[in-house]
C-alpha cells in the first residue's frame, strides 16, 4: 500500500516538475528579452557604442517596429563587436538595439549620439536612418527620421552624418532602422556637447578648406584656358 502511495506521488510530482518547467518556458517566451546595456561614460572623449549594440538583418526590409519589439523576436537579434558597423553592399534593412544607463553620470548632463553615413539622398529611395525610443514596457513612444531635422534635438551636420541630442529624460531604450543605398557603413558615438562642438568646428574647417582648394584648381584652369587661348 505505501509503494502504491509512493508511486502515485512520484508521478504527481513529475507531472507537476513538467507543467512547472513548460510554465516557465512560456513566461520567458512572452517577456521582452532586454537589448544590450551600455554605461553612459564621464569620461572626456567620445564613446564608441557600436561594439555594445544588437542587430538583427530584415532581408525582405518589411519589419515594422511593432513586429520588432514582439517578444518573441527578441532572440533574432545578434550581439556585435566591432567599433564600426559594417555590412558592405546590401539591398536588407538592419534593426540595431541598444540601451543607455546613465548611473555614471553627473545629473543633468546630456550628451550627442552621432551616427556616421547612410545619409538621405535627394532621388533615391533607399538609404537613412529611423530612430525609435521605446519605454521599459518595450512599447514605442516617438520615433525620428534623422536628416529630416523634425526634431529640436536633432543637429545639423555638413558631414554625411547625424547628430541627437541626448539626455535620461529622452529615453534609454533605443532602436535604429538602417538602410543604404551605397555600402552600408556605420559608426556610432557619444560625445560631450563641448567635446562635439569643437570637432565640428575642426572638421567642418578642414571642409571648407576642401573646397577652397577646389575652387582655386578650378579659377587657375579656366585662367590657363584664357591665357592659351590668347596666345593662339
Amino acid at each position: 500500500m505505501n509503494r502504491q502511495v509512493l508511486h502515485i506521488l512520484h508521478g504527481n510530482c513529475s507531472k507537476l516538475l513538467v507543467l512547472a518547467c513548460a510554465m516557465t518556458t512560456l513566461l520567458l517566451l512572452s517577456s521582452p528579452s532586454p537589448a544590450q546595456t551600455i554605461k553612459v561614460s564621464s569620461q572626456p572623449g567620445p564613446q564608441s557604442i557600436a561594439a555594445n549594440i544588437e542587430y538583427y538583418e530584415d532581408a525582405s526590409e518589411s519589419l515594422s517596429i511593432e513586429d520588432v519589439l514582439s517578444p518573441n523576436f527578441s532572440v533574432n537579434f545578434l550581439p556585435h563587436n566591432r567599433d564600426i558597423l559594417h555590412f558592405g553592399i546590401t539591398s536588407s534593412a538592419y534593426w540595431i538595439r541598444f540601451n543607455l544607463d546613465w548611473s555614471e553620470t553627473q545629473p543633468g548632463v546630456a550628451k550627442i549620439l552621432e551616427f556616421g553615413p547612410p545619409k538621405i539622398v535627394a532621388g533615391v529611395i533607399r538609404g537613412g536612418i529611423e530612430l525609435f525610443v521605446v519605454d521599459d514596457d518595450g512599447k514605442p513612444m516617438s520615433n525620428y527620421v534623422l536628416g529630416t531635422l523634425e526634431s529640436s534635438r536633432e543637429i545639423i551636420t555638413l558631414s554625411r552624418g547625424f547628430a541627437i541630442i541626448l539626455d535620461p529624460s529622452f529615453g534609454n531604450n533605443f532602436y535604429l532602422r538602417v538602410t543604404s543605398a551605397r555600402p552600408l557603413r556605420l559608426p556610432i558615438n557619444l560625445w560631450s556637447i563641448d567635446e562635439y562642438s569643437n570637432k565640428s568646428i575642426i572638421s567642418d574647417l578642414f571642409l571648407g578648406l576642401q573646397y577652397a582648394v577646389l575652387l582655386a584648381m578650378i579659377f587657375y584652369t579656366l585662367f590657363l584656358f584664357v591665357s592659351i587661348r590668347e596666345n593662339s
